[in-house]
């Protein structure tokens, strides 16, 4: 074997898929409030309804910095965050890329009038006209002085910054977070860009497979596979999904992020959805005579297995719940059973990030209201103890007796990033009445704790429900 034949050997094949395992995912766009929500949504367990983005000054900024962003700093650092606790990755770390292909389209009118009238640029303005501010502002709130690119290529935005962190991940990264967002312009910029609400969305890819990865990718070029090049994007289901997904070009990852909510009911077998995320060629290049770039994302392989081989199973969706609990619509405040047995159940949510959350008192959310999310968890563990039990049973009816030893380490939940855990574990107690303790936490943080006595069967209960088992 000559030098050449050699070198040739070793020289990565240009028609090889980029891969990488997804760990981390944050969402926020109209009538989508984190993924935990989305993902029922986008797997068909929960019907979309469209609603305006909610957004949030970021917390983690120091106050100066958090009057002056934008939508599109507030969009993205929300997903970016939220990517991170849900990957368990410390975002400090993690490598970036900033995917948008507007930026801020309020600060560019402002610049656009100072400009038309006494021209007079606040250097504020000016600072924040940068398309790489959002990479800035984030260094800031995740206190990350690692590498961070910033980039844009129109309505094939997302796209691109995909193809960008999985290069990163394929030359030899380890993990590499994805930020990619749009803000809508004011007018009469909106006229000549229509974007009609912000979207967010952010993946944070791992090199290797870890305990927190939820699928792997693999990301192709139209130029790998002759049969592909003609395919279509990938389309939504539900036609106001649909219309998201072509107004807004961050929510071109719409297709992606349901292969991806699906990948969890495939765990026993493997997924293989293609997506055809955008015609980068098309929108980019129009004028150069190139092959191809659209994208075929395959959602490949589902990595999470069964926690539990009982005869129940582990995890219930936000659907599953709300038949178990005498809740309905937004009032059900859970988006997943993660694990339980008969001492201790633990749930997840993304509803405190919600502004349509039935809570909210004043455009916030106390942290008293983690009481109602741990009662609501404790009424799911009573009624599947009762249904594993008696499987033609109805749920029963009950309610929150008492609660003692409340600490709050926090005053609001709204401005906590990422999904809440809520854990309730059986003290002591009988088939009506039960003495719980529960914790709802932001990854490893404790942001309220207590003790909680709930009577499960109200209707067959004779005595005073604050005796007994449970005093």
């Amino acid at each position: 074997m000559n030098d050449s034949q050699r070198d040739a050997e070793h020289e990565p094949r240009h028609d090889a898929p980029l891969v990488a395992w997804v760990e981390g995912i944050g969402v926020r766009g109209p009538g989508l409030c984190g993924w935990l929500a989305t993902r029922d949504v986008l797997a068909g367990r929960a019907s979309y309804q469209p609603a305006p983005t909610a957004l949030v000054a970021p917390p983690l900024l120091p106050p100066a910095e958090r009057r002056r962003v934008g939508k599109g700093v507030k969009v993205a650092l929300e997903v970016g965050l939220e990517a991170c606790a849900h990957s368990g990755r410390d975002a400090a770390t993690l490598a970036s890329v900033f995917a948008s292909s507007s930026g801020d389209g309020d600060n560019c009118d402002a610049i656009c009038r100072a400009l038309a009238t006494d021209r007079l640029i606040s250097p504020t303005r000016f600072h924040n006209s940068v398309h790489n501010a959002p990479s800035g502002y984030w260094g800031i709130a995740a206190q990350s002085n690692a590498p961070s690119t910033s980039l844009c290529a129109f309505d094939a935005s997302f796209a691109a910054g995909l193809m960008d962190a999985a290069t990163q991940i394929a030359c030899g990264a380890d993990a590499v977070l994805l930020v990619a967002y749009d803000a809508p312009y004011p007018e009469p910029l909106h006229t000549a860009r229509p974007t009609p609400d912000a979207f967010g969305v952010a993946l944070v890819l791992a090199r290797e497979r870890g305990t927190k990865a939820i699928a792997r990718i693999e990301i192709a070029s139209s130029a790998a596979s002759a049969s592909s090049i003609t395919k279509a994007s990938t389309r939504m289901d539900d036609e106001a999904l649909e219309a998201c997904r072509t107004a807004i070009p961050a929510a071109r990852a719409l297709p992606l992020l349901a292969a991806l909510a699906r990948a969890r009911e495939t765990a026993h077998e493997t997924a293989n959805r293609e997506v055809v995320l955008e015609d980068v060629n098309r929108d980019v290049n129009r004028d150069v005579n190139c092959s191809g770039l659209a994208l075929i994302v395959r959602a490949v392989e589902s990595t999470r297995q069964p926690d539990h081989e009982g005869p129940h199973p582990m995890r219930l969706s936000r659907k599953e719940i709300s038949e178990r609990i005498p809740h309905a619509g937004r009032m059900v405040l859970l988006d997943e059973v993660v694990e339980w047995d008969d001492e201790h159940i633990v749930c997840r949510s993304g509803t405190h990030q919600d502004r349509g959350n039935p809570l909210y008192l004043a455009g916030q959310l106390s942290s008293v209201c983690a009481i109602e999310y741990a009662a609501q968890a404790m009424a799911v563990h009573g009624s599947l103890l009762a249904h594993r039990d008696d499987a033609a049973s109805r749920p029963r009816a009950g309610f929150l007796a008492s609660v003692r030893n409340v600490r709050m380490e926090v005053v609001r939940l709204d401005d906590v990033h990422g999904a809440l855990t809520i854990e309730a574990m059986r003290d002591s107690g009988d088939d009506a009445r039960v003495l719980y303790n529960f914790e709802v936490r932001s990854g490893e943080r404790v942001l309220v704790s207590g003790r909680a006595a709930v009577v499960l069967d109200a209707e067959g209960l004779t005595a005073d429900p604050t005796e007994g088992p449970i005093a």
